[in-house]
Order: structure tokens, then sequence, then C-alpha cells
């Protein structure tokens, strides 16, 4: 079986449910900051959006406080990372949050999993108002593993992938659900003799869907390591189309965005390819799949994308993690590229300890929000941190940045990968959603400032590096 909780520490299956965000240039907020979020236990952050007043929504876990086991959490911020509110979400097994956006309506729709201590949960998507109230909850069955990537769909109903293991060793399933959650329609797509896996998913302007992940059942290499997966499927789930990218090793697909010319952007990691260990993987595509270029970049150890997005340039921001450079351990990873995919900078973010950069967002000033794990600062074993940066992936002047950024020194490769059309073919399965009773607990946990060049609006400067408030 697939290893769950493996991907929550290397952020792979982040969410690339990406929602709608305000226009760039619709506020102006120059805050640039690095907050970490949590108490005495572990906290992992999963996603950060922008919301439609310049502030932000963050969705991921906490076992500082909350009902038992580790709980999902969201927290709202301001614009210069204080706190609006911040609630836990759980019952006394285990519950995560790994997506979260803001919903037309103003709310926030969550995708996650839930399920008892030490075994794998349903999906669990749940809806709240503007708050963090719970407007509905329902655990959807069926799911081998619950790392959703969700979007809102134009009718507000929302489309959903992942993988179940009800018919195999893995494979594809998508569900299509109404406004209030319930199942329209339920899909899988794989080869019943191999796993396969969807960790990304897109809405399309003609009503279709791409979904993005990893196939062992129609990879190059064969059942050995895998390959990336994008498929397209009609408004009811029928193919339209579908590919499988790799080489001779393990290539995952983790993060997808769609592109201003309607193609598509895949990022992940290789082993195929690169300078050495596991390194980021970009792929640029067409709309029907077609390879416009392909990079691979990184150092000699294991370098990963989990996130990308097109940014208003027209180039492209990644997230992720790397260990061939940096301040110790695995580091926060943030490179700029060029349309073309060649690079423009790269920095990495980190302590001597581990930390991860999970989800991106190009913000409405030009510059950028990361959502990250961090165990080099903080309260607890480890942090949410959320780092806000200039549109040159800097902090500010006026702190010292040498403390927790710097250049990275990542080469890249042009690679050369195999592309084949699969023949996955759609099966019509059954999944109920259930209505479930999380417990709502409003908690306290404490927030960090690394850095900040933000100012309260009351002109006072906000509290100095290291210094602590709820």
């Amino acid at each position: 079986m697939f290893p769950r909780l493996g991907f929550f520490a290397l952020g792979l299956i982040l969410l690339a449910s990406t929602g709608a965000r305000p226009a760039l240039g619709a506020i102006s907020h120059h805050n640039t900051w690095a907050r970490t979020y949590g108490g005495s236990g572990i906290e992992q952050g999963y996603s950060v959006h922008q919301t439609s007043d310049g502030g932000f929504i963050v969705a991921g876990s906490t076992n500082s406080s909350g009902a038992g086991g580790s709980d999902a959490w969201l927290i709202r911020l301001d614009p210069s990372g204080q706190v609006i509110w911040q609630k836990a979400y759980g019952t006394v097994g285990e519950e995560f949050a790994v997506g979260a956006q803001q919903t037309s309506d103003g709310g926030f729709v969550v995708s996650g999993f839930t399920g008892p201590v030490g075994f794998a949960g349903n999906a669990w998507i749940f809806k709240t108002d503007a708050t963090g109230n719970v407007q509905w909850q329902n655990m959807y069955g069926g799911f081998g593993c619950c790392l959703l990537p969700m979007q809102q769909t134009s009718d507000n109903g929302f489309i959903v992938a992942g993988f179940t293991d009800n018919s195999g060793m893995g494979d594809v399933q998508v569900l299509r659900l109404n406004s209030t959650g319930a199942v329209m329609w339920a899909r899988t797509y794989g080869n019943p003799t191999a796993f396969d896996a969807a960790f990304s998913l897109q809405t399309m302007p003609d009503g279709g869907f791409v979904v993005a992940g990893i196939t062992n059942g129609y990879a190059v290499n064969g059942l050995i390591a895998g390959d990336f997966w994008v498929f397209k499927i009609d408004a009811t789930g029928d193919i339209v189309w579908q590919h499988a990218y790799g080489g001779s090793g393990a290539d995952y697909a983790i993060s997808m965005a769609k592109t201003s010319d309607n193609g598509l952007i895949v990022a992940g990691w290789t082993n195929s390819f690169g300078a050495g260990g596991n390194d980021a993987w970009l792929l640029r595509l067409d709309n029907s799949g077609g390879v416009i270029w392909q990079k691979a970049y990184g150092g000699t150890g294991d370098d990963m994308a989990s996130t990308v997005e097109q940014t208003s340039d027209g180039g492209f921001i990644v997230a992720g993690s790397t260990n061939s450079s940096g301040a110790g351990g695995q580091d926060a990873w943030l490179f700029k590229l060029n349309p073309k995919g060649n690079i423009v900078w790269q920095k990495t973010y980190g302590g001597p300890a581990d930390d991860h950069a999970i989800s991106a967002q190009q913000t409405t000033d030009g510059g950028f929000v990361v959502a990250a794990t961090t165990s080099s600062f903080g309260n607890g074993n480890s942090d949410i941190w959320i780092l806000k940066l200039k549109q040159d992936g800097s902090i500010s002047k006026a702190c010292d940045n040498s403390r927790i950024m710097e250049d990275s020194n990542a080469t890249v490769t042009n690679t050369d990968a195999t592309v084949t059309t699969t023949t996955a073919v759609p099966n019509d399965t059954t999944v109920v959603a259930t209505a479930t009773r999380a417990i709502t607990m409003a908690t306290s946990e404490a927030s960090q400032a690394q850095c900040s060049s933000s100012r309260r609006q009351d002109g006072q400067s906000r509290p100095p590096e290291g210094s602590s408030d709820s």
C-alpha cells in the first residue's frame, strides 16, 4: 500500500487544488514576513491561499490541541500574518486538512482525511463559513489514501481526485460532487494489476478536467518505479486523452497548473534524469498533452518540486525542498522560471533541521506566499511556517535575511523522457457520502515571527524577530 504519512513529511501530495484568487494589482500589500504557527507538539502545513481581502487561509494539522490524535487545522491570517482565527476539526482519531480554498460565498472548502489512529482513513471534505464554522461535512469511503486534490466547479460543486485500493493495487478515483458534497458520479482509472494514483487536478475552460499523478501500470519502465501520468476527462468522466512520461527510474507528478494558453505545467520529481539523487522535474504541455519542453532542476543531493503555478509574466514559480544546498538538512526551496523554463532566481529557506515548502502562490502585490513545515524554528517538534516574500523571493533588507534565506545553485538539465499514449478505461464505482460529526474547537497556538518588515495599521512595528504572540 502507498506510504501515506511518508508523503506528508516530504510534501508530495500537494494539492494542486489552486482555487480562484484575487487578480494581481487588485490589492496592494507590501508586507514581507516569516512566521511559525504551532504548539508543543507536531504541526504540519500543506496549503496556503490568498483570500479576497488580501489575507490568507492556511490548512494543515495539529496534535498540540484538539479532540485527540492529529486534527485538521485551519488558520485565517491577515495580510501581515497575524491570526484572525484558528480552529481545529477532529475526532479521537486522525484528521488532516491538506487543502483549503475560498469559495464563491466567502467561506472555505477543505479536503483531507479522517480515520482511526494507525489505520488508513477515508476521504473527508467539509465546508465552512467565513469564520470557520462547519456548514456541512462528509466522509467518502473506498479511498486507499485520502490526500485529495480538489477544485470548485462552475456550478459551485466540486471535483475531487485521489486513489482507491478497493479494486486491486490502486487506481485513480475521481468524484464529482454537488454544492453540498453529494456524489454526482464516481469513476476509477488505472491498470488493475499495478499502482496508479492522482496527486493533482485542474478544471479546464471547456468544462473538462485534467488529472496528474503516477502510473506503474502504463509506465515506460514497466512495474518498476512509475512515471508521470496525465490524462484529460470530459464533464462526465470519459477520457479525452492520456499520456505517461518517464525514463528508466521513478518519476512522480505531484502538482499541475493551467497556463494562459490552456496548456499545462506539471511538476514533481525524477531520478531518471538530472544532476544526481532525485531532481525536480517540470513538463510544459500543450492542450493535448504534447511536450513543449521538459527540464530537471537540482544538485547532487535530493531535490523535489511539490507545487507549481504560472506567474503574471508568463513564467512559473516552483516550491519544494532540497538538500543539495542550504542551511542544513532539507531546506524549503523556491525558484522562479521564465516561460521557457530557464531559472530567473532560486533561493533556499531554512535552519539547521528539516524544512519543506509544500505550497506557493503569487500574491496580488506580485510577491509570493509559501506554506512550509519547519523543524528549525517555532515552538514544538515541527510548526507550520508561512513566508510572505517579495517579487525576487527575498524578505526585506530590514530583516536579517541570512538567518533563514540563501541563494541556491541548482543546475538545469534538458531531459528526453519517453511519451507513451496509455490505455486506461474508466470504470463506474459507487461511493457514498456519509455525514460526519467532527468537533470544531477554537485553538490558541502561538505565532512566532522569524522576520517581519510589515507594520501595523497604527504605524507601530510588528514584534521583533523571535517574539511570540497568540
